[in-house]
Parts: structure tokens; sequence; C-alpha cells
């Protein structure tokens, strides 16, 4: 608006009589209105740079609820949501995570979103406390009617004030009634008529209003299809967690497809397969699967399992044999992903995880992700050293 004044003021003064505008007192006043013309241009075009930086709108997800995975739960978005990605705050009370992260997210298919969230949404408003969230909610774009309002809370509102801040007393009802009046058009009576979904997200420092995605709001999806693994004729006492072993399965699957062209198959190898989770996983993602044990009695276990859910081996999507992962030998398989749950050491040399890792890394291609589950850190400098890198690690429980 300042821009457009001082435009027409110019063009005002430019038309004025020649014997007024030789006036030293007006030629001044035009210089300076000019001077100031040209530096409203210069905000004029920054703030052009620099406006669609402020206005990128951001995406919001809430996490189911995991208390012990929840390290591994935050690697998974670390690498499946990009660098972008960002923890806002953990519930305590539910062991959710609130993470924002960018809207370039294919929201409708990365797997951390469909498997490990209850609801995304886009942000349309924030503000650090409740006055100013309904005061911006007032001033925003205007909403189609239609819309039913729904209220999310992460954290305890009873917590400490600094000195000389005054705690603003509010409830959930209060404040679902000042957005509701505060979006002004008419909302939706029946749920499921409603053309829009929002949702208020108090995060006791943050206040969100998002506009759930339909796509991806209480999506159950289980690659596990109805495999009822625990009923598994062999089962070995050393295997994986099975939630664990999803998520692991999720963050490989992920990572081999964004390296391959469409339509190719992703080819798992387990070195250390045991009962065959992660192959069971593997093929129930579509994958073509090879199990590797030194355990006769684990390669004869894996088999019937496998046979049991998928059929026998001669459609040549799965095999099971019997090698010895710490001694050279060629992989004909050509894996686009590597999993392993390593011996803890209880029967075995303490020295043979590093003699298996040294051996996959002879073999497997360069970029080739590996998911590898050890008993303790050490193993991380024994990979570095060999040349592996290192994009991310978590503790998860050792037990259920």
């Amino acid at each position: 608006l300042s821009l457009i004044n001082y435009r027409w003021s110019w063009h005002f003064m430019s038309r004025l009589d020649c014997a007024t505008r030789n006036n030293p007192l007006f030629e001044s006043l035009s210089r300076k209105r000019i001077t100031v013309y040209i530096c409203d241009w210069r905000l004029f075009f920054l703030m052009i740079i620099l406006l669609p930086t402020f206005a990128t709108s951001i995406l919001l997800a809430k996490t189911k609820e995991s208390f012990k995975l929840l390290e591994l739960q935050h690697l998974k978005a670390q690498l499946l949501l990009g660098d972008d990605c960002d923890c806002i705050t953990i519930d305590n009370s539910t062991g959710s995570s609130l993470f924002s992260f960018s809207p370039d997210i294919n929201a409708s298919s990365n797997s951390f979103i469909k498997r490990q969230c209850d609801w995304v949404g886009k942000v349309l408003v924030r503000a650090s406390d409740p006055v100013s969230f309904v005061s911006e909610v007032r001033s925003m774009d205007a909403i189609q009617s239609g819309w039913i309002l729904e209220y999310a809370r992460f954290g305890r509102r009873n917590r400490k004030t600094t000195p000389g801040e005054q705690q603003l007393i509010y409830s959930s009802k209060s404040l679902l009634t000042c957005v509701a009046q505060a979006i002004g058009s008419e909302a939706q009576l029946t749920p499921r008529k409603a053309s829009t979904t929002l949702m208020i997200v108090d995060a006791i420092d943050a206040f969100f209003l998002v506009s759930l995605i339909d796509e991806t709001k209480s999506v159950e999806v289980s690659n596990s299809g109805n495999i009822a693994w625990s009923k598994r004729p062999f089962q070995y006492s050393s295997s994986i967690n099975w939630n664990m072993a999803e998520m692991i399965m999720d963050i490989l699957h992920d990572m081999a497809a964004s390296q391959m062209e469409e339509r190719r198959t992703i080819r798992l190898l387990d070195p250390t397969c045991g009962s065959g989770t992660f192959l069971a996983l593997g093929l129930s993602r579509g994958m073509n699967v090879q199990g590797w044990d030194i355990n006769q009695a684990c390669v004869d276990g894996a088999i019937r399992n496998l046979e049991l859910y998928f059929g026998n081996s001669n459609n040549q999507k799965w095999s099971v044999v019997s090698r010895d992962a710490t001694t050279p030998s060629n992989i004909d398989f050509a894996p686009n992903c590597v999993v392993a749950n390593v011996p803890w050491g209880v029967n075995t040399n303490p020295n043979n995880n590093a003699m298996i890792m040294q051996q996959l890394k002879i073999s497997l291609q360069p970029q080739t992700p590996c998911a590898i589950i050890s008993k303790s850190i050490e193993l991380q400098a024994v990979m570095k050293r060999l040349g592996y890198k290192i994009i991310g690690f978590c503790h998860v429980p050792p037990k259920d």
C-alpha cells in the first residue's frame, strides 16, 4: 500500500507547474520522495524473495504409541522423512511423538507415515500461546463450510511458569469453542459428511491448527498380512521382536527402493537368519529373499516356517541355505539390502561378528543399505574401520 501511495505522489508532483517545481523546497521534497520510493522497491523485491521461505507450509504427524521402540521410531523418521524432519515434542504418558516435516514428502506412500502415524495434517496456523492462536485463526484465509473440529494434546498443562510469566488458564472445551467461533464459516454436525477435518494440536508451548489429510488419517497398514508368526512351527530363542523387525524392514525396503528402477524386485539377504523372521517380512513386502545360518537346525526350521506361510521355494522367491557367514564365499544372490541380527556372543566367538561384517563388505556392492542388530555398540567401531558408513543408530530393548 505504501508503494502505491508514493508512486501516486510522484506522478502528482511531476505534473505540477514548472514554476512550482523549481522551488528549492519542493525539489528537496521531491528528492526525498523519490529516494523513499526506490528504497521501498528494493524492500519489495527483497520481500518477494523471502516471502516463499516464510510462507512454506509444513506437515504435522502424530505417531502411534511407542514406549520401548521410541528410539527406533525416531530413527525411522529421520531416515525416511529426510533432514527437514523435526520432533516437536514427545507425550510421556503415551509414548507418542509429534513430528513436523516438509510437504514435499508423499504422505500417501511414505512407509513411516502409513505405518507409524495415527494422523497427518497440513499446518494452517501456528502460535506460541492460546490467545495469539485464536487471533491467528481469526485472521487466516477463509475455510470452506462443512468442517469438523477435533482436539489433541501433548504433554502436561500444569508446567511451571518462569519468573514474571503469567500462566494462562484454559481448557480443551474453551479453546475448541473460541477457535470454532474464530473460523467463521459453518461447521458440519455429522462427522461422516464433513468436507474437512480440522484439529487443534495443543503442545503446551506451541499451538497448531491442522487440516488432516484424508488418505493418511487412521490408516492401519500391516505388511505381514495374515501371518500368525508367533505360531510358526520352529521358534528360535534368539528371534527378534516382530514389531521391531517390521520397523527395520520398512527402513530397508524404502531405502533399497529409492536406489532402484521401478518394477525391479528388491533382493534381501539375511546372513544370520535364525527362524526366518526377516525373511518372512521381506516376502510379505514382495522381496526375493535368501537366508544363511551356520546352524543346520535353524536352516531346516526356517524352511518349515516359510513353507507354511509362503509355499515351497520352487518359485525362486526365497531360499535358505547352510552357510558360515564368517568365511569367504561368493554371493551369487546379489542383494539390494542386508539385515542381520548377529550372534550375541553367548555360544559363539566374540570376533565372529567382525568377521561377518568383513566378508559382507567384500561381497556387497557400494551403497547397499544394511541394518545390523548387535548386543553392544562396539560393533560400530569395527564397521567404521572396515569402511561402512553409519547413517544412524538407536538403542532397542533386548527382551520382548
